[in-house]
């Protein structure tokens, strides 16, 4: 479980955190994973135009943490 938590505390800005717990709270895992789902859905777009070698490199922290800084969380 704490991997959730570890994943996306490392680029959710800790202001948006509070939305990821409440989720936890309401809806378990099943609320992770529609966070998650949600961030995947959103960079669909970006995600899909990547060549294979790339997509690792879009999804190391460094990436996410540049990327989520771009993202309205509320």
């Amino acid at each position: 479980m704490s991997w959730y938590f570890s994943m996306l505390g490392s680029f959710l800005p800790l202001e948006a955190m509070h939305l990821v717990v409440d989720k936890f709270i309401r809806r378990q895992f099943t609320g992770l994973n529609e966070v998650i789902l949600t961030l995947l859905i959103y960079l669909r777009q970006e995600l899909l135009q990547l060549q294979e070698g790339s997509l690792m490199l879009a999804f190391s922290n460094q990436r996410l943490i540049i990327r989520a800084a771009s993202i309205d969380w509320s």
